[in-house]
């Protein structure tokens, strides 16, 4: 039996939502770049939406090295 990749049955969906880059933009405006990713880490600067699009989440965010599952 083969499968039609065409089949809405088979579809598979994903919905992605996220802040307005303003809001962020402004939360990490002058901030180094390790800042950042720690604050994504920490939970206190949201992801970007490719992030969470293909379910990265930032574990390590130290000088020289960036580790996520």
């Amino acid at each position: 039996m083969s499968l039609d990749a065409f089949d809405e049955t088979h579809t598979r969906r994903r919905e992605v939502a996220w802040q307005s880059p303003a809001a962020v933009r402004g939360q990490v405006d002058g901030l180094s770049g390790l800042a950042i990713m720690r604050g994504i880490r920490d939970g206190t600067i949201p992801p970007p939406p490719m992030a969470r699009l293909i379910g990265f989440a930032c574990v390590k965010a130290e000088a020289g090295e960036i580790a996520g599952l």
